[in-house]
């Protein structure tokens, strides 16, 4: 789950504050960001992923296999960050889903349209629902 926690969490900081920093004309501090990111980033994911192929178990099975018993709620904490961070992603494909399908039937005016396209909860909710459908008939379980 912390993989996924790092990916959201990694993949927006990145791109968006890469952006903005080397928009301010600051590449050298964008430079030294990145490689630290990397330095410190990088050894957790690798750990992470080590302890998962190793034990086949989510968080809180893994640490309880590997004798840290003490660290079910580390665990639980892993496993709801990767629920929130469904919920968020979720949210974000239903725009894009919602975006193609605008697209595709010819409303070319939700581009300039598109904070209020966001903020209609009940389609942005609805098209998040036809994506997870979609995602979960494509990929199922196994």
């Amino acid at each position: 789950m912390g993989a996924a926690a790092g990916s959201a969490v990694g993949l927006g900081n990145i791109w968006k504050f890469s952006f903005e920093v080397g928009a301010g004309g600051s590449a050298a501090f964008l430079i030294m960001y990145l490689l630290f990111c990397f330095i410190l980033c990088f050894p957790v994911m690798i750990t992470e992923i080590a302890i998962g192929r190793k034990t086949q178990l989510n968080p809180v099975g893994a640490f309880k296999k590997l004798g840290f018993k003490n660290w079910k709620a580390p665990g639980l904490l892993g496993i709801a960050s990767g629920i929130l961070i469904l919920s968020f992603y979720n949210v974000v494909a239903g725009w894009a889903f919602g975006y193609f399908l605008e697209m595709i039937s010819a409303n070319f005016s939700i581009g300039e349209n598109f904070g209020t396209f966001t903020q209609d909860v009940i389609r942005i909710g609805l098209y998040g629902i036809v994506f997870m459908g979609l995602l979960h008939s494509l990929f199922p379980k196994g």
